[in-house]
Formats: C-alpha cells, sequence, structure tokens
C-alpha cells in the first residue's frame, strides 16, 4: 500500500523551448530569489495573469463608472 503524500499537488509537465539568453535571465533570476527555475516561471506566469486580471477589472470599473456618470449627468473628470 501506498503512502499518501500531503504535499503532493496536481502539476502537469511542459516541454517548452526557449532563447539561451532568456534561460540564463530566469536561472539568474530564480537564484536571486531563492527559487527553483520551475518556482521563478511559475511565479512570473502567475503574477502575469493576475495583472491582467486587475486591468480588466480596472477597465470594466472605469467602464461602469463613465455609465453611471453619465446616466445621473455628472461629468467625470
Amino acid at each position: 500500500m501506498s503512502r499518501l503524500n500531503l504535499q503532493q499537488t496536481s502539476h502537469s509537465q511542459l516541454n517548452y523551448r526557449m532563447p539561451a539568453n532568456l534561460k540564463a535571465r530566469l536561472i539568474a533570476t530564480a537564484r536571486d530569489n531563492k527559487r527553483s527555475l520551475t518556482s521563478e516561471i511559475t511565479e512570473r506566469l502567475e503574477r502575469s495573469f493576475a495583472e491582467q486580471d486587475a486591468a480588466a477589472i480596472l477597465a470594466e470599473n472605469n467602464a461602469m463608472l463613465k455609465a453611471l456618470c453619465a446616466h445621473h449627468g455628472v461629468p467625470l473628470q
């Protein structure tokens, strides 16, 4: 009977080719941040999606604010 690995998470493997200079930068940054290369790449990808999500929410909020101001006749500065 196998033991349950409590640290095991759901991960997928991805084989990806990248320019050598980009890999070198990622390795150096991972070392500076005391992370593995995989952790560094994951952190950067997650951050880029979070920034994209935040930008979409901001754009949606701005559109709603403009609509509310227009509806109530309030000038938007």
